[in-house]
């Protein structure tokens, strides 16, 4: 059913209504998947034939975006260090003391196993734990429902697992809504491409500025300015070449 009117350009329409729901449903999507989404949202909602592009795109979410900024939520893009592909997710945005306080008192059991389970991940040198030792704390822990608690975790890509099961990480949403919280608690670096947290030890640093990246931020960088003479460090104010960086 197509709308009866014209919509001005950052008008909140049903497109962006299903987006949201989407959104909502599904946590965490990539690029592709958001221009597929949006892609149906204009086909069905929309009387115009027109070819969805990422950019279209990304103007849908900046609309949402400011729809639901007064609800304590935003719209974040990561990069998930584990395939290395930009991800769209929903999250909630920084708690205040009082707010952070009442969700612990709230959701004590809960709290505690989450961020047990974050600590020891973290004190990892490989910044993962074995998932026997997961099922001993989902055992030992007081939260009556431990085990469909974690697995909720996992659907919603606050945890992830390696591809044989046997090692469980922290998730990409894990990554995005601690961010304040890994950096100030477990002196995490950021990207000094994307500025996003460096969780994996798989990245790249400048021998000069002692920046670091992560691969796949530095090797786009790389590819973009491999035909320029001269490429140096993608860091401002940095004049060390490309090969310094390793």
């Amino acid at each position: 059913m197509a709308e009866s009117r014209k919509k001005a350009p950052n008008e909140y329409s049903n497109v962006h209504r299903y987006v949201l729901r989407r959104m909502l449903s599904r946590q965490v999507i990539t690029e592709e998947q958001l221009i597929r989404i949006v892609q149906t949202a204009h086909d069905h909602y929309s009387s115009r034939v027109r070819t969805i592009r990422l950019s279209d795109a990304m103007h849908v979410l900046e609309t949402i975006k400011q729809k639901i900024d007064n609800h304590g939520l935003t719209i974040v893009q990561r990069l998930d260090e584990r395939d290395g592909a930009q991800k769209f997710l929903l999250i909630s945005k920084v708690l205040t003391d009082e707010q952070r306080k009442f969700e612990e008192e709230f959701r004590g059991a809960e709290t505690r196993l989450f961020y047990e389970i974050v600590d020891m991940i973290m004190q990892s040198s490989e910044r993962s734990v074995d998932v026997v030792w997961l099922r001993g704390m989902e055992c030992s822990s007081q939260l009556s429902n431990a085990a469909y608690t974690v697995e909720q975790w996992f659907r919603q890509e606050w945890r992830t697992c390696c591809e044989d099961r046997s090692l469980i990480s922290l998730g990409v949403r894990a990554l995005a809504e601690l961010e304040s919280f890994l950096i100030d608690k477990y002196r995490l670096p950021t990207c000094a491409l994307c500025h996003f947290i460096l969780f994996s030890t798989l990245r790249k640093r400048c021998s000069v500025c002692r920046k670091v990246f992560h691969n796949q931020c530095f090797n786009s960088y790389a590819n973009r300015v491999a035909e320029s003479a001269g490429s140096t460090c993608p860091f401002s104010g940095c004049n060390a070449p490309l090969s310094d960086i390793q």
